[in-house]
Formats: structure tokens, C-alpha cells, sequence
């Protein structure tokens, strides 16, 4: 008896990937150069809203008045809240550790209103000026 045959088939490379065998692909001019501008604007964007972030931290620190100078305080993003808008809080504990680290900076002006010249709770004193005055 006869042995089966195998059929034969046709020997083939290897498939290989399409953008292997390829040039890499390029863009037109004009599409990168709207890539670069769009980029470009984002920059100026984020630079303005870090601009805007350091006023905002320095007039928070001019605000709680414990420092001579507001702008010893810098931005850092650590400032931000999760929604990405400055925490005034998270801004009066990197003043107290400001002032932990650097204690010559803090404000010599006194944080309490300091009881001089006439007050309204103290009553007049008998003298010849509240007579006088009482018989007008």
C-alpha cells in the first residue's frame, strides 16, 4: 500500500509588520507649524496662570500680615487644592513654616488693636473741664 501524501504548500516569508518595511511616516509643514503654535500658546497660558498664582499667594500673605515682606513667600504648587485653585489655608501653613525656618522675617507690627487716646468705655473724670461742659 501507498503512504499518504502531504500536500505541499507554497513556502512564504514570514509576515512582517507594515511599518517595518516602511519609511516612518511625516507630516506636511503645515500641520507641525500648527502643532508648534498651538503649543506655544499653551505655554504663554500656563505662564500666565502661574503668573497670576504668585499675586494671588503674595496679596493671601500680604492679606494675613505676619511677614515684613509678602514677596519673601514664593509660589510652589504644593498651594494648590485639588480642584487647582490657591488654598488659603495650605498658604497660612507655608508662612508658619516660613516663619519657623526664617523668625527675622516676621512683622514687627502688633497683630492687636493697642488701647491709646480716647476711648469710649472709660468714663470722664471729674475735672473743671466736665464742669464747665455739663452747664453749658
Amino acid at each position: 500500500m501507498s503512504e499518504p501524501v502531504p500536500e505541499q504548500v507554497p513556502e512564504t516569508a514570514p509576515e512582517t509588520p507594515a511599518e517595518a518595511t516602511t519609511e516612518p511616516e511625516t507630516y506636511s509643514a503645515d500641520y507641525v507649524k500648527e502643532l508648534r503654535t498651538e503649543a506655544a500658546e499653551r505655554r504663554v497660558k500656563a505662564k500666565r496662570v502661574d503668573e497670576a498664582n504668585e499675586r494671588l499667594v503674595s496679596a493671601y500673605a500680604r492679606h494675613d500680615g505676619r511677614l515684613v515682606d509678602a514677596s519673601e513667600l514664593s509660589y510652589d504648587d504644593a498651594m494648590l487644592d485639588d480642584d487647582g485653585l490657591i488654598d488659603p489655608d495650605k498658604v497660612s501653613a507655608a508662612i508658619d513654616e516660613l516663619l519657623a525656618a526664617k523668625p527675622y522675617l516676621a512683622s514687627a507690627r502688633p497683630q492687636q488693636p493697642i488701647a491709646q487716646g480716647v476711648r469710649e468705655d472709660v468714663p470722664d473724670q471729674p475735672g473743671l473741664f466736665s464742669l464747665l461742659r455739663d452747664r453749658i
